[in-house]
């Protein structure tokens, strides 16, 4: 077995060191995570308040963080070779839970599970867009331009033609 590296499709899209490459896929894809969470844990809300162990609602929306948490930690462990990612972790992270501790206050009225799933919702928003940028402009490795990722989709595409006539 070597060291080798290999890059596979995956999305959001990574470069070969395993870190994102475009915000937008990065957001889309915590969001879809979060609402995978939300409707797990609107279901298990539920099975709690039909065996009368809680009123419905009653669990805290933050915990739709969990899988975008993941997502966002294995972006962070891709940058292992920038010491600065630990500074730029440090202000996503406070930046997103400010924000979503205000929303959650803003919507105290609601719910628990969902007063918390929005703050949740607003912390992954921020938390993304912070972390994005800011990783990259500490660490100078600015993400691809759009041009620069079609020309390694059309390299990838021809040496897949390749393989094929060989």
């Amino acid at each position: 077995m070597t060291g080798a590296r290999t890059v596979t499709a995956s999305t959001p899209r990574k470069d070969e060191q395993g870190r994102v490459v475009h915000l937008p896929q990065l957001l889309g894809v915590a969001l879809a995570y979060w609402a995978v969470n939300a409707v797990g844990l609107v279901a298990i809300d539920g099975l709690l308040s039909l065996t009368g162990g809680s009123s419905f609602g009653d669990s805290s929306g933050w915990l739709t963080l969990i899988l975008p948490a993941l997502l966002y930690f294995e972006d962070f462990r891709a940058w292992r070779a920038y010491p600065r990612r630990f500074f730029a972790l440090l202000v996503a992270a406070l930046a997103a839970v400010a924000l979503g501790l205000l929303t959650a206050g803003a919507a105290r009225a609601l719910a628990p599970l969902v007063s918390g799933g929005l703050a949740a919702l607003v912390a992954l928003a921020v938390y993304a867009l912070v972390w994005f940028v800011g990783v990259r402009s500490l660490t100078g490795d600015p993400a691809p331009s759009p041009a620069a990722d079609a020309e390694v989709r059309q390299e990838r595409g021809r040496g897949r033609e390749r393989k094929g006539r060989s």
